[in-house]
Protein backbone atom coordinates (compact mmCIF):
# COMPACT_ATOMS: atom_id res chain seq x y z
CA UNK A 1 0.00 0.00 0.00
CA UNK A 2 1.22 3.48 -0.84
CA UNK A 3 1.77 5.90 2.02
CA UNK A 4 0.72 8.71 -0.28
CA UNK A 5 -2.88 7.42 -0.41
CA UNK A 6 -3.60 8.14 3.26
CA UNK A 7 -3.88 11.95 3.05
CA UNK A 8 -6.15 11.66 0.01
CA UNK A 9 -8.61 9.46 1.92
CA UNK A 10 -8.60 12.02 4.71
CA UNK A 11 -9.15 14.79 2.16
CA UNK A 12 -12.09 12.98 0.60
CA UNK A 13 -13.53 12.41 4.07
CA UNK A 14 -13.25 16.13 4.80
CA UNK A 15 -15.03 16.93 1.56
CA UNK A 16 -17.84 14.57 2.54
CA UNK A 17 -18.15 16.23 5.96
CA UNK A 18 -18.38 19.65 4.32
CA UNK A 19 -21.15 18.31 2.08
CA UNK A 20 -23.00 16.91 5.10
CA UNK A 21 -22.54 13.26 4.07
CA UNK A 22 -21.32 11.75 7.33
CA UNK A 23 -21.89 8.15 6.21
CA UNK A 24 -19.59 8.67 3.24
CA UNK A 25 -17.06 10.45 5.45
CA UNK A 26 -17.12 7.59 7.95
CA UNK A 27 -16.47 4.99 5.28
CA UNK A 28 -13.56 7.04 3.90
CA UNK A 29 -12.09 7.42 7.38
CA UNK A 30 -12.28 3.66 7.82
CA UNK A 31 -10.36 3.27 4.59
CA UNK A 32 -7.79 5.71 5.95
CA UNK A 33 -7.57 3.57 9.10
CA UNK A 34 -6.93 0.47 7.00
CA UNK A 35 -4.14 2.20 5.13
CA UNK A 36 -2.62 3.55 8.31
CA UNK A 37 -2.77 0.16 10.02
CA UNK A 38 -0.81 -1.32 7.12
CA UNK A 39 1.90 1.34 6.91
CA UNK A 40 1.90 3.11 10.30
CA UNK A 41 0.33 0.70 12.77
CA UNK A 42 1.46 2.59 15.88
CA UNK A 43 1.96 6.06 14.46
CA UNK A 44 0.32 9.44 14.15
CA UNK A 45 -1.49 8.69 10.89
CA UNK A 46 -3.46 5.89 12.51
CA UNK A 47 -4.16 8.03 15.57
CA UNK A 48 -5.38 10.87 13.34
CA UNK A 49 -7.65 8.49 11.39
CA UNK A 50 -9.14 7.14 14.61
CA UNK A 51 -9.61 10.66 15.95
CA UNK A 52 -11.43 11.64 12.76
CA UNK A 53 -13.76 8.65 13.12
CA UNK A 54 -14.37 9.54 16.74
CA UNK A 55 -15.18 13.12 15.76
CA UNK A 56 -17.84 11.89 13.32
CA UNK A 57 -19.26 9.52 15.94
CA UNK A 58 -19.45 12.39 18.43
CA UNK A 59 -21.19 14.60 15.89
CA UNK A 60 -23.80 11.86 15.51
CA UNK A 61 -24.06 11.60 19.31
CA UNK A 62 -22.64 8.07 19.23
CA UNK A 63 -20.52 8.78 22.26
CA UNK A 64 -19.82 5.19 23.27
CA UNK A 65 -18.26 4.56 19.87
CA UNK A 66 -16.38 7.85 20.11
CA UNK A 67 -15.07 6.86 23.53
CA UNK A 68 -13.60 3.62 22.17
CA UNK A 69 -11.99 5.37 19.19
CA UNK A 70 -10.57 8.25 21.21
CA UNK A 71 -9.17 5.79 23.74
CA UNK A 72 -7.36 3.88 21.01
CA UNK A 73 -6.02 7.11 19.49
CA UNK A 74 -4.88 8.30 22.93
CA UNK A 75 -3.04 5.04 23.61
CA UNK A 76 -1.21 5.26 20.28
CA UNK A 77 -0.22 8.90 20.78
CA UNK A 78 0.89 8.25 24.34
CA UNK A 79 3.25 5.54 23.06
CA UNK A 80 4.59 7.29 19.97
CA UNK A 81 4.54 10.94 21.08
CA UNK A 82 4.62 10.70 24.86
CA UNK A 83 2.04 11.46 27.53
CA UNK A 84 3.07 15.12 27.75
CA UNK A 85 2.75 15.88 24.03
CA UNK A 86 0.14 18.53 23.17
CA UNK A 87 -1.74 16.25 20.74
CA UNK A 88 -1.88 13.49 23.36
CA UNK A 89 -3.39 15.83 25.94
CA UNK A 90 -5.86 17.19 23.38
CA UNK A 91 -7.17 13.69 22.55
CA UNK A 92 -7.40 12.92 26.26
CA UNK A 93 -9.73 15.92 26.65
CA UNK A 94 -11.90 14.60 23.81
CA UNK A 95 -11.96 11.16 25.43
CA UNK A 96 -13.10 12.73 28.70
CA UNK A 97 -15.84 14.64 26.88
CA UNK A 98 -17.08 11.43 25.22
CA UNK A 99 -17.47 9.95 28.71
CA UNK A 100 -19.12 13.09 30.05
CA UNK A 101 -21.67 13.11 27.24
CA UNK A 102 -22.74 9.64 28.42
CA UNK A 103 -23.04 10.90 32.02
CA UNK A 104 -20.04 8.76 32.98
CA UNK A 105 -18.82 11.37 35.43
CA UNK A 106 -16.73 8.95 37.44
CA UNK A 107 -14.77 8.07 34.29
CA UNK A 108 -14.59 11.60 32.90
CA UNK A 109 -13.40 13.29 36.12
CA UNK A 110 -9.94 11.64 36.38
CA UNK A 111 -9.41 11.99 32.62
CA UNK A 112 -10.05 15.74 32.78
CA UNK A 113 -7.79 16.01 35.83
CA UNK A 114 -4.98 14.18 34.05
CA UNK A 115 -5.42 16.29 30.93
CA UNK A 116 -5.43 19.53 32.93
CA UNK A 117 -2.17 18.61 34.65
CA UNK A 118 -0.59 17.98 31.24
CA UNK A 119 -1.99 21.09 29.56
CA UNK A 120 -0.94 23.35 32.44
CA UNK A 121 2.70 22.37 31.79
CA UNK A 122 2.61 22.83 28.00
CA UNK A 123 4.07 26.03 26.57
CA UNK A 124 2.93 27.88 24.62
CA UNK A 125 -0.56 27.47 26.04
CA UNK A 126 -2.87 25.35 23.88
CA UNK A 127 -5.99 27.41 24.41
CA UNK A 128 -8.69 25.27 22.79
CA UNK A 129 -8.08 21.95 24.61
CA UNK A 130 -7.33 23.76 27.88
CA UNK A 131 -10.60 25.70 27.73
CA UNK A 132 -12.57 22.59 26.77
CA UNK A 133 -10.95 20.74 29.67
CA UNK A 134 -11.91 23.46 32.16
CA UNK A 135 -15.44 23.60 30.76
CA UNK A 136 -15.77 19.85 31.24
CA UNK A 137 -14.46 20.07 34.80
CA UNK A 138 -16.92 22.88 35.46
CA UNK A 139 -19.80 20.80 34.12
CA UNK A 140 -18.91 17.86 36.38
CA UNK A 141 -18.76 20.13 39.42
CA UNK A 142 -22.06 21.79 38.45
CA UNK A 143 -23.92 18.48 38.14
CA UNK A 144 -22.44 17.31 41.44
CA UNK A 145 -23.64 20.48 43.17
CA UNK A 146 -20.11 21.82 43.76
CA UNK A 147 -21.04 25.36 42.75
CA UNK A 148 -17.89 27.15 43.89
CA UNK A 149 -15.60 24.69 42.11
CA UNK A 150 -17.70 24.98 38.95
CA UNK A 151 -17.53 28.77 38.99
CA UNK A 152 -13.75 28.65 39.48
CA UNK A 153 -13.34 26.35 36.47
CA UNK A 154 -15.62 28.42 34.23
CA UNK A 155 -14.01 31.70 35.29
CA UNK A 156 -10.54 30.37 34.57
CA UNK A 157 -11.69 29.17 31.12
CA UNK A 158 -13.18 32.60 30.45
CA UNK A 159 -10.00 34.40 31.52
CA UNK A 160 -7.88 32.22 29.24
CA UNK A 161 -10.19 32.89 26.31
CA UNK A 162 -10.22 36.64 26.96
CA UNK A 163 -6.45 36.77 27.13
CA UNK A 164 -5.94 34.66 24.01
CA UNK A 165 -8.74 35.99 21.80
CA UNK A 166 -10.07 39.18 23.36
CA UNK A 167 -13.10 40.02 25.47
CA UNK A 168 -15.40 40.07 22.45
CA UNK A 169 -14.45 36.77 20.83
CA UNK A 170 -17.31 34.55 19.66
CA UNK A 171 -15.82 31.52 21.42
CA UNK A 172 -16.63 33.12 24.79
CA UNK A 173 -20.33 32.47 24.23
CA UNK A 174 -20.11 28.82 25.26
CA UNK A 175 -18.39 29.58 28.58
CA UNK A 176 -20.75 32.48 29.30
CA UNK A 177 -23.75 30.25 28.65
CA UNK A 178 -22.34 27.52 30.91
CA UNK A 179 -21.88 29.98 33.75
CA UNK A 180 -25.37 31.32 33.16
CA UNK A 181 -26.81 27.79 33.21
CA UNK A 182 -25.21 27.27 36.62
CA UNK A 183 -26.90 30.39 38.00
CA UNK A 184 -30.23 29.58 36.31
CA UNK A 185 -30.20 26.18 37.99
CA UNK A 186 -30.02 27.99 41.33
CA UNK A 187 -32.65 30.58 40.35
CA UNK A 188 -29.96 33.28 40.60
CA UNK A 189 -31.39 35.20 37.69
CA UNK A 190 -29.69 38.47 38.60
CA UNK A 191 -26.30 36.73 38.14
CA UNK A 192 -27.27 34.90 34.96
CA UNK A 193 -28.81 37.86 33.14
CA UNK A 194 -25.65 39.95 32.56
CA UNK A 195 -23.81 36.88 31.27
CA UNK A 196 -26.58 36.11 28.79
CA UNK A 197 -26.77 39.69 27.58
CA UNK A 198 -23.00 39.78 27.16
CA UNK A 199 -23.18 36.63 25.02
CA UNK A 200 -25.93 38.28 22.99
CA UNK A 201 -23.83 41.41 22.39
CA UNK A 202 -20.83 39.33 21.34
CA UNK A 203 -22.95 37.43 18.81
CA UNK A 204 -24.33 40.65 17.34
CA UNK A 205 -20.92 42.34 17.16
CA UNK A 206 -19.06 39.37 15.70
CA UNK A 207 -21.68 37.85 13.39
CA UNK A 208 -24.31 40.51 12.80
CA UNK A 209 -27.87 40.93 14.16
CA UNK A 210 -29.41 38.43 11.74
CA UNK A 211 -26.98 35.54 12.35
CA UNK A 212 -27.55 32.10 13.80
CA UNK A 213 -25.44 32.73 16.95
CA UNK A 214 -27.69 35.69 17.74
CA UNK A 215 -30.75 33.44 17.54
CA UNK A 216 -29.06 30.92 19.87
CA UNK A 217 -28.28 33.69 22.36
CA UNK A 218 -31.88 34.91 22.18
CA UNK A 219 -33.08 31.38 22.88
CA UNK A 220 -30.99 31.29 26.05
CA UNK A 221 -32.45 34.62 27.15
CA UNK A 222 -35.94 33.31 26.50
CA UNK A 223 -35.24 30.32 28.74
CA UNK A 224 -34.24 32.65 31.56
CA UNK A 225 -37.50 34.57 31.22
CA UNK A 226 -39.45 31.30 31.03
CA UNK A 227 -37.91 30.09 34.28
CA UNK A 228 -38.91 33.40 35.86
CA UNK A 229 -42.47 32.83 34.59
CA UNK A 230 -42.18 35.89 32.37
CA UNK A 231 -43.81 33.94 29.59
CA UNK A 232 -44.90 36.85 27.42
CA UNK A 233 -41.32 38.13 27.26
CA UNK A 234 -40.01 34.67 26.50
CA UNK A 235 -42.62 34.16 23.78
CA UNK A 236 -41.81 37.54 22.20
CA UNK A 237 -38.07 36.86 22.11
CA UNK A 238 -38.56 33.45 20.52
CA UNK A 239 -40.94 34.91 17.94
CA UNK A 240 -38.27 37.44 16.93
CA UNK A 241 -35.53 34.81 16.87
CA UNK A 242 -37.35 32.22 14.73
CA UNK A 243 -37.12 34.07 11.38
CA UNK A 244 -33.49 34.90 12.15
CA UNK A 245 -32.49 31.25 12.46
CA UNK A 246 -34.66 30.21 9.50
CA UNK A 247 -33.13 32.86 7.25
CA UNK A 248 -29.58 32.24 8.47
CA UNK A 249 -29.55 28.44 8.23
CA UNK A 250 -32.64 27.50 6.23
CA UNK A 251 -36.07 26.34 7.42
CA UNK A 252 -35.01 22.68 7.52
CA UNK A 253 -31.94 23.09 9.73
CA UNK A 254 -31.66 21.28 13.06
CA UNK A 255 -31.35 24.63 14.86
CA UNK A 256 -34.91 25.44 13.78
CA UNK A 257 -36.08 22.26 15.49
CA UNK A 258 -34.20 23.27 18.65
CA UNK A 259 -35.98 26.59 18.48
CA UNK A 260 -39.33 24.77 18.23
CA UNK A 261 -38.38 22.79 21.32
CA UNK A 262 -37.82 25.98 23.31
CA UNK A 263 -41.08 27.46 22.04
CA UNK A 264 -42.90 24.30 23.06
CA UNK A 265 -41.67 24.69 26.64
CA UNK A 266 -43.17 28.17 26.76
CA UNK A 267 -46.44 26.87 25.29
CA UNK A 268 -46.53 24.11 27.89
CA UNK A 269 -46.07 26.63 30.70
CA UNK A 270 -48.95 28.60 29.15
CA UNK A 271 -51.09 25.42 29.18
CA UNK A 272 -51.16 25.47 25.34
CA UNK A 273 -50.59 21.74 25.14
CA UNK A 274 -52.03 21.14 21.68
CA UNK A 275 -49.88 23.96 20.27
CA UNK A 276 -46.83 22.48 21.99
CA UNK A 277 -47.55 19.00 20.61
CA UNK A 278 -48.01 20.33 17.08
CA UNK A 279 -44.81 22.37 17.22
CA UNK A 280 -42.88 19.38 18.55
CA UNK A 281 -44.20 17.25 15.70
CA UNK A 282 -42.68 19.76 13.26
CA UNK A 283 -39.42 19.71 15.19
CA UNK A 284 -39.28 15.91 15.19
CA UNK A 285 -39.76 15.82 11.41
CA UNK A 286 -36.95 18.35 10.94
CA UNK A 287 -34.52 16.55 13.25
CA UNK A 288 -35.17 13.16 11.68
CA UNK A 289 -34.25 14.58 8.30
CA UNK A 290 -31.40 16.84 9.43
CA UNK A 291 -29.76 14.40 11.85
CA UNK A 292 -31.00 10.82 12.19
CA UNK A 293 -34.30 9.13 13.14
CA UNK A 294 -32.53 7.57 16.13
CA UNK A 295 -30.67 10.69 17.25
CA UNK A 296 -30.84 11.53 20.98
CA UNK A 297 -32.37 14.92 20.21
CA UNK A 298 -35.17 13.18 18.34
CA UNK A 299 -35.79 11.06 21.44
CA UNK A 300 -35.93 14.19 23.61
CA UNK A 301 -38.54 15.84 21.39
CA UNK A 302 -40.54 12.63 21.21
CA UNK A 303 -40.58 12.50 25.00
CA UNK A 304 -41.74 16.10 25.26
CA UNK A 305 -44.48 15.49 22.72
CA UNK A 306 -45.59 12.36 24.54
CA UNK A 307 -46.00 14.41 27.72
CA UNK A 308 -48.04 17.05 25.89
CA UNK A 309 -50.28 14.43 24.28
CA UNK A 310 -50.82 12.76 27.65
CA UNK A 311 -52.24 16.01 29.04
CA UNK A 312 -54.46 16.25 25.94
CA UNK A 313 -55.83 12.77 26.77
CA UNK A 314 -54.29 11.29 23.60
CA UNK A 315 -52.83 8.45 25.62
CA UNK A 316 -52.43 5.85 22.87
CA UNK A 317 -50.31 8.26 20.81
CA UNK A 318 -48.35 9.21 23.91
CA UNK A 319 -47.66 5.56 24.77
CA UNK A 320 -46.44 4.83 21.24
CA UNK A 321 -44.02 7.76 21.38
CA UNK A 322 -42.64 6.66 24.75
CA UNK A 323 -42.04 3.16 23.40
CA UNK A 324 -40.10 4.65 20.51
CA UNK A 325 -38.06 6.77 22.91
CA UNK A 326 -37.13 3.66 24.88
CA UNK A 327 -36.11 1.85 21.69
CA UNK A 328 -33.88 4.74 20.58
CA UNK A 329 -32.15 4.92 23.94
CA UNK A 330 -31.56 1.16 24.00
CA UNK A 331 -29.96 1.40 20.58
CA UNK A 332 -27.74 4.32 21.60
CA UNK A 333 -26.48 2.43 24.64
CA UNK A 334 -24.83 -0.18 22.41
CA UNK A 335 -21.71 0.36 20.30
CA UNK A 336 -23.12 -1.31 17.19
CA UNK A 337 -21.20 0.60 14.52
CA UNK A 338 -18.96 -1.67 12.44
CA UNK A 339 -15.36 -2.39 13.31
CA UNK A 340 -12.60 -1.54 10.86
CA UNK A 341 -12.49 -4.96 9.22
CA UNK A 342 -16.26 -4.94 8.64
CA UNK A 343 -16.22 -1.74 6.61
CA UNK A 344 -15.96 -1.90 2.86
CA UNK A 345 -12.47 -0.94 1.71
CA UNK A 346 -12.78 1.89 -0.82
CA UNK A 347 -9.98 2.00 -3.44
CA UNK A 348 -8.85 5.51 -4.23
CA UNK A 349 -10.47 6.65 -7.47
CA UNK A 350 -9.43 10.29 -7.73
CA UNK A 351 -6.76 12.64 -6.54
CA UNK A 352 -8.33 15.76 -5.05
CA UNK A 353 -6.38 18.93 -4.30
CA UNK A 354 -4.22 18.55 -1.22
CA UNK A 355 -5.58 20.30 1.86
CA UNK A 356 -5.02 19.52 5.51
CA UNK A 357 -8.04 17.80 7.11
CA UNK A 358 -8.31 20.37 9.89
CA UNK A 359 -12.05 19.94 10.45
CA UNK A 360 -11.66 16.27 11.21
CA UNK A 361 -8.40 16.07 13.09
CA UNK A 362 -5.13 17.90 13.70
CA UNK A 363 -2.74 18.09 10.75
CA UNK A 364 -0.37 15.14 10.59
CA UNK A 365 2.91 15.05 8.75
CA UNK A 366 3.12 12.17 6.30
CA UNK A 367 6.92 12.06 6.22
Amino acid sequence: MSAAAWPFYMELALNSVEQGNLTEAEELCYSAVRYAEAIDAQGRQLAASLEALASIASHRDRYLRAQHLYHRAFTILKNCRGAAAPETAAVLVKLAWACLQQDKHAEADPLFAEALALLDDIRPVHTVPLVRCLQGIGDIHRVAGRRVAAVVAYQRALAIQEQAEGAGALSLMTTLHKMADLYLGEARYQDAEPLLWRAQRIAVEQMGPESAPVAVAMRKLAEMYRLQKKLEQADAILARALPIVENALGPADAEVARHFRQMSLVYTDQARYEDAANLLARGITLLQEALDPDHPEVAELLELRAAALEVCHRRDESRALRERVAAIRRKLSVDDLPDTDAMEFRPLQATPPVRLPSLLCPPVRTS
